[in-house]
C-alpha cells in the first residue's frame, strides 16, 4: 500500500471575505485556505496491499465528491475514495494518499450516491440483566433523512494468509473481504443512531413503541421483507410520512 499520510484539516472561516462566495473549489484550492499538518505515520495495523486479494475500498477510483463544512453553504468539490477497512476518506496529491481528519469541522461528505456523516452510534449487548451498550464512532452512509433516519455502515475485514492444512485444502492468500453491512436508525429523541439488532418483525417493531401493530399491518399488506435494503428504506419512508411528526411512546 502506498504510504498513507494524514492531513490535519482546520477550516479558517475568517481567512478571506469571498471564501463563501466562490461557486466551486478543488481540494487543492481548499488546502491553500487551511492549516496543514502532515505526518508520515501509517494507521496502526494497516496491511500492505502487495499480493493481497480484494480491496479495502468501495471503489478503487477516486470519485467526484462534495465535502460540506459546518456553517458553510457551498461544498468543496474533490475526488475522494472511501477506505471501508480503515474508515477513512482519502484523496491523492503529489504521489501520496492523504486522509481527511478533524471531522468536527465537516458536516457530511457526498460520495458514492450517499451522504456520509461522521458520528457516534450505539449497539446493545445482551445479558442476563439487560446487557450493556457499546458506543462506536465512524462514517455512516445516510440512506434516509427524517424523523426516523436510516444509516448504513460499510466495513471490510482483512484476513491473513492461511496455509493448507491437508492435501485436500488449498492455501488462502491474504485478502480483504466485504462484511455484511450494518444498519442503524435514529428516531427524533435518540441522541445517536443505534444499530438495528434484529430484522425479525416483532423485534424490529419494538423500536417504534405503541405503533408496532399499525406498522405490522403495513408490512403484511405491502408484503415486504425488512432484510432487503430497498424494503427497509421503503418502510422508514412510510413511517416518516405517516407517523414521523406525531408523538410516540418510547419502547
Amino acid at each position: 500500500m502506498k504510504k498513507t499520510k494524514y492531513i490535519l484539516v482546520i477550516l479558517l472561516l475568517w481567512a478571506t471575505e469571498n471564501f463563501a462566495q466562490e461557486k466551486s473549489r478543488s481540494l487543492m484550492d481548499f488546502q491553500q485556505k487551511v492549516k496543514e499538518e502532515k505526518s508520515g505515520m501509517r494507521r496502526a495495523g494497516s496491511p500492505s496491499l502487495k499480493n493481497v486479494q480484494g480491496t479495502p475500498y468501495l471503489s478503487e477510483k477516486f470519485l467526484p465528491s462534495k465535502v460540506y463544512f459546518i456553517d458553510q453553504d457551498k461544498p468543496i468539490e474533490a475526488n475522494l475514495r472511501y477506505n471501508a477497512y480503515s474508515d477513512d476518506f482519502e484523496f491523492f496529491q503529489g504521489g501520496n494518499n492523504y486522509v481527511i481528519s478533524n471531522m468536527e469541522h465537516i458536516d457530511s461528505i457526498k460520495y458514492f450516491g450517499h451522504n456520509f456523516v461522521h458520528t457516534a452510534y450505539t449497539k446493545k449487548k445482551g445479558g442476563l440483566f439487560g446487557g450493556s451498550t457499546d458506543e462506536m464512532e465512524g462514517f455512516l452512509a445516510r440512506l434516509v433523512n427524517g424523523p426516523c433516519s436510516l444509516y448504513k455502515v460499510y466495513s471490510v475485514k482483512f484476513h491473513d494468509a492461511k496455509s493448507a492444512k491437508t492435501g485436500y485444502n488449498d492455501p488462502k492468500p491474504p485478502r480483504f473481504e466485504k462484511e455484511t453491512p450494518i444498519y442503524c436508525i435514529q428516531l427524533k429523541n435518540d441522541p445517536h443512531p443505534r444499530v438495528i439488532q434484529s430484522f425479525r418483525e416483532k423485534k424490529f417493531l419494538d423500536n417504534f413503541g405503541s405503533l408496532d401493530k399499525k406498522l405490522k399491518k403495513y408490512i403484511k399488506e405491502s408484503n415486504i421483507g425488512l432484510k432487503e435494503e430497498d424494503n427497509l428504506i421503503k418502510f422508514i419512508k412510510y413511517y416518516n410520512q405517516q407517523y414521523g411528526n406525531k408523538k410516540r411512546f418510547n419502547p
